[in-house]
């Protein structure tokens, strides 16, 4: 089973291989400028360091070091710990610091008697789109079960929710296309209300969710780095207050009218 999940199926082509990990392909289908932001700041190789809000560094923080090894897990918090002194006050980051190691010690609990691979790479070819899909899951369970795992800082309200529900079908849809296994279980452990939401996903429910939900924006990232054109169009709402790349999109849309005039 191992050897089949480890040894991703390639086409040929002839074409340059393009190479999208899920937090791109989600960025794309909320808005082409986070997504356009995103590339820019990973080509000039910019660090990204988190606004002042607790819940953003605890949410990094807590995915960093619950997939380090557990020799390395105090050097990666004390790592992650000392990047937020720069924006965070002391009490607030010692609340994250208390949280982190909550969080961490319930993953632990919950996962230890399980055979769990942290921070498992998985990519596959899409071979309707030319694009190679890449994932690093939260973690893995490997076995008669094969477990897709995700980690989440924040509450349980109900349900899924919807980006929690992209990344975690398009795992699946990983798993599935690279073995012959014919079901994968998805489980979101929400470390805000310690609760964990447990799914068996048939194939045919992966394959659904794929063709309806991801082909399309697949299709259509294809379609704007083809043409080069539609990548820095933003698209305003709720979400553009706590967006990592607000700054970088107010300048380039005041930039724009004078370019324009």
């Amino acid at each position: 089973m191992l050897d089949q999940l480890t040894r991703p199926q390639r086409v040929v082509q002839t074409a340059p291989e393009i190479r999208v990990g899920i937090s791109d392909l989600w960025s794309f289908k909320t808005c082409p400028a986070s997504y356009h932001f995103r590339q820019q700041a990973r080509k000039t190789k910019q660090v990204y360091t988190p606004a002042a809000r607790p819940s953003e560094w605890l949410g990094e923080i807590v995915h960093s070091v619950a997939s380090t090894p557990l020799e390395r897990r105090k050097a990666m918090l004390l790592r992650g710990l000392e990047r937020a002194t720069q924006v965070l006050p002391e009490a607030e980051l010692a609340a994250v610091h208390a949280k982190c190691l909550e969080m961490v010690a319930y993953i632990d609990a919950l996962l230890a008697s399980r055979d769990v691979r942290y921070h498992y790479h998985l990519e596959r070819l899409d071979e309707a789109t030319g694009l190679t899909l890449v994932t690093i899951a939260d973690a893995l369970e490997l076995g008669r079960k094969t477990t897709v795992i995700e980690f989440k800082t924040k509450e349980h309200r109900g349900g899924i929710d919807s980006k929690a529900e992209f990344q975690t079908m398009i795992s699946a849809w990983l798993l599935l296309r690279s073995s012959e296994i014919d079901a994968v279980i998805r489980q979101i452990f929400y470390l805000g209300s310690r609760s964990v939401h447990t799914e068996r996903l048939t194939r045919q429910q992966v394959e659904q969710y794929f063709c309806r939900e991801v082909r399309p924006v697949l299709r259509k990232l294809a379609k704007a780095i083809d043409s080069r054109r539609n990548l820095s169009i933003s698209r305003t709402g709720s979400r553009c207050q706590t967006c990592r790349y607000l700054q970088e999109c107010q300048a380039a849309s005041q930039a724009q009218p004078q370019a324009n005039s």
